[in-house]
């Protein structure tokens, strides 16, 4: 249980950075580029995991 909700939390926190990183390099923000943010965050997070997890097995 524990495990879950580390893998959770972390994903959810690579989401939420890399989505506002991406909403700040943007400039104005409407609501074309927080659906673009948020889309560009969770295939961040995706990645960031995927690699956290590929170092983990070594």
């Amino acid at each position: 249980m524990r495990h879950t909700a580390a893998t959770v939390l972390g994903f959810a926190a690579w989401w939420l950075a890399l989505g506002v990183l991406w909403l700040l390099l943007v400039g104005p923000v409407d609501g074309l580029e927080l659906v673009v943010g948020a889309g560009v965050g969770l295939l961040g997070a995706v990645a960031a995991r995927a690699a956290r997890h590929a170092v983990d097995d070594r």
